[in-house]
């Protein structure tokens, strides 16, 4: 039976006020966050506090075509007396003071204390994790995450005042759920990604990012790759190829000598080796698709290269290409392989296919039919 308009319309009402719900809890979470920072900054800072308030407080500002101080048309959360002098502390200091407002040196010493910060907050939550296979644990500290997140991004971001809109955290509840989301270009899925990934790499079993191609997976990766430092977490990138990694390095493809395309392959191995290691692994659909059928398709474990176990989270990029029009043709390694013959036994089939039969027994008993 078909559901009603009306029965649709509950259903969508009811996801909307609980999406609603948990954006709000986000918010607050994100609230608390930057309250706890600008009350301890002159304690997460420490030696630092003093340079950088100095630096803040002689930050100008045009308005209206006139130059101002900074801190004077924004909110001040106090003023501290320092042996430097007086400062004011900008309210939401986080989200006010970016590391590109500061002179080269101080800008680095600055990121490096909030790396500090962030990845004990990091860490915090990975431990209220109980069972790292329960969806509802993790939705428990889902608010906590993903304010977290939007923060390191604010942060950490190359560019300023990088702060997530609400379509954007919408978009990250949607595929946390396991939901497709839709976003136009220049909306910022490059930085909704962000948010699920944070909060399934918490489980520790990896989280990947599929993208429809090389270009776009390296691209995500070098802009997110400051975020996910800062959070305390590993980033990583799948190259495709052996030609790839030789472009990277300023060698032309069509140059490399069979010992060079050798060398290069090692080299390849090991750095997918790294990168499915890594917290946040970002890669091309071919490159992950390849690197499981070449994996299932060697004996030693040292020689693969994806993890062994129990699989994490993958957000997959433009996924209608991925799982529609991909599908039609489906990734294959070529292989001498013996061929099927009509009227295989089970039992040839098993030894074709490198499956035990024993493996299989119970099933094929449970149908009535026989191994024979």
């Amino acid at each position: 039976m078909r559901a009603t308009d009306k029965e649709k319309a509950k259903v969508n009402n009811s996801d909307i006020r609980r999406l609603e719900k948990t954006l709000f809890r986000i918010d607050k979470e994100e609230e608390k966050l930057l309250m706890e920072f600008d009350s301890e900054v002159l304690e997460i800072l420490g030696n630092l506090a003093p340079l950088v308030l100095k630096e803040v407080n002689g930050l100008k500002s045009t308005i209206n075509g006139k130059t101002v101080s900074y801190v004077d048309h924004i909110q001040t959360a106090k003023i501290v007396k320092t042996k430097g002098g007086q400062y004011r502390i900008p309210k939401n200091f986080l989200q006010r003071v970016h590391k590109s407002y500061l002179s080269p040196e101080l800008s680095t010493a600055y990121e490096k204390a909030l790396t500090v910060w962030f990845s004990k907050k990091t860490e915090e939550l990975k431990k209220k994790i109980k069972n790292v296979d329960s969806y509802e644990e993790i939705e428990r500290i889902l608010p906590e995450a993903y304010a977290l997140a939007s923060l390191a991004l604010t942060v950490f971001h190359k560019r300023p005042n990088m702060i997530l809109r609400d379509v954007q955290k919408l978009t990250g509840l949607a595929i946390s759920e396991g939901s497709i989301a839709e976003l136009g270009t220049g909306e910022g899925k490059t930085l909704s990604a962000v948010l699920p990934l944070f909060l399934h790499a918490l489980r520790g079993k990896g989280s990947h990012l599929i993208t429809a191609n090389a270009y776009l997976a390296r691209r995500d990766f070098e802009e997110t790759l400051p975020i996910f430092e800062g959070l305390g977490l590993t980033s990583g990138y799948l190259p495709e190829n052996e030609e790839e990694l030789a472009q990277s390095k300023g060698i032309d493809p069509s140059t490399l000598s069979p010992l060079q395309r050798a060398e290069l392959y090692e080299e390849l191995i090991k750095i997918k080796q790294l990168a499915y290691k890594s917290d946040i692994t970002y890669g091309s659909k071919a490159t992950f698709a390849f690197d499981y059928l070449r994996d299932n398709g060697i004996k030693k474990k040292e020689e693969m290269v994806q993890r062994l176990g129990r699989p994490g989270f993958a957000l997959i990029d433009e996924v209608d290409d991925a799982l529609v029009d991909d599908a039609q043709v489906p990734y294959r390694i070529a292989q001498n392989a013996p061929s099927y013959v009509p009227n295989m036994t089970l039992r040839q089939l098993c030894t074709m296919f490198n499956v035990s039969i024993k493996e299989i027994e119970p099933k094929v008993k449970e149908l009535g039919l026989s191994t024979t």
